[in-house]
């Protein structure tokens, strides 16, 4: 769907006859295109590497510049909203084809990886969309429609009780509109396909716990075999050591994250801990993409970097 919409907002024709435009075009199908040749003409190199070749194309995909090109998809905001009752609906799934939200939430269905790899991945993907100087200079988000709409978002917001330290509130329109945006994005490209990975992979937490026991026991006794040992021998079991603690490392904070994950999916917990968890990540998320639009709140409402100046 996102596909489709670029190649019916983009004018394709008319880009693809411009040599930056063609460029992009064709590198975009390049880089589909190690979704499908890889499996289909060499199998066993691919599944041997298959998570370097997943997350080397969702990298590729969206450190595109076409990812960031204001004359692309984002077009969709030429039209006028709606006006009707439910016509925030439509208007909904504009911004989300806008903001690249179909590609921002099926890049871990594609393109599927573990929950740390995928979290760092899914945070460069959304800080790659986050074009909403462009997306609240458009007419649709610039309509009175839509400001009356960011505008209740924030009265909303502002009488709610947020689990986390909230800076002021945007002061203007524009601002309104990209710090809405912003938590859009993180919510379609962190949150969203994050607990949707923590689904698929709540199967593999036993493996993953033996896993990491597994590694553990050998860091130790690499150590301990490194300590009797000398010189070369010594140094390679040294080596072997460090190696199993990453790993261990690794696959704690992939414990920690798919734990996080069951807890707000209730996985076998209280209902209460998951609604706490829940509205703990949401003001997390708008707080964040409050500080990702005005980043100097934090100076400017005497937080922590506040205090470090001052100081």
């Amino acid at each position: 769907m996102q596909a489709i919409a670029m190649l019916r907002w983009t004018q394709a024709g008319d880009r693809a006859r411009r040599p930056e435009g063609a460029a992009q075009m064709l590198s975009t199908i390049g880089v589909l295109l190690f979704l499908v040749v890889p499996p289909a003409f060499a199998p066993r190199f691919y599944r041997r590497h298959c998570n370097l070749f997943l997350g080397g194309v969702r990298l590729a995909f969206f450190a595109l510049p076409i990812i960031r090109d204001p004359a692309d998809v984002q077009a969709v905001f030429e039209a006028q909203p709606s006006t009707r009752l439910l016509g925030v609906v439509p208007d909904l799934f504009s911004v989300t084809l806008g903001a690249r939200g179909l590609a921002l939430l099926m890049a871990p269905i594609l393109c599927p990886l573990s929950l740390a790899p995928h979290l760092a991945l899914a945070a460069f993907a959304v800080e790659r969309c986050r074009t909403t100087v462009h997306m609240c200079a458009s007419p649709m988000l610039r309509h009175a429609t839509w400001r009356h709409r960011f505008a209740a978002l924030h009265r909303l917001v502002g009488k709610l009780p947020l689990l986390a330290p909230s800076p002021m509130a945007p002061s203007t329109p524009d601002l309104e509109c990209r710090v809405a945006l912003s938590f859009y994005q993180l919510l379609l490209g962190l949150v969203l396909p994050s607990l949707l990975v923590a689904n698929l992979q709540a199967p593999m937490a036993a493996a993953a716990a033996e896993a990491r026991a597994a590694a553990a026991a050998e860091a130790v006794a690499a150590q301990r075999a490194g300590g009797r040992g000398g010189g070369r021998r010594a140094r390679k079991l040294t080596a072997r050591g460090c190696l199993g603690l990453v790993r261990w490392a690794a696959a704690e904070v992939e414990s920690m994250l798919q734990h996080g994950g069951e807890l707000l999916l209730n996985r076998g917990g209280s209902p209460l801990l998951t609604a706490l968890a829940w509205w703990s990540l949401l003001s997390l998320v708008w707080v964040t993409a409050l500080l990702l639009e005005q980043p100097g709140l934090l100076v400017a409402t005497g937080g922590p970097l506040a205090d470090a100046r001052a100081a």
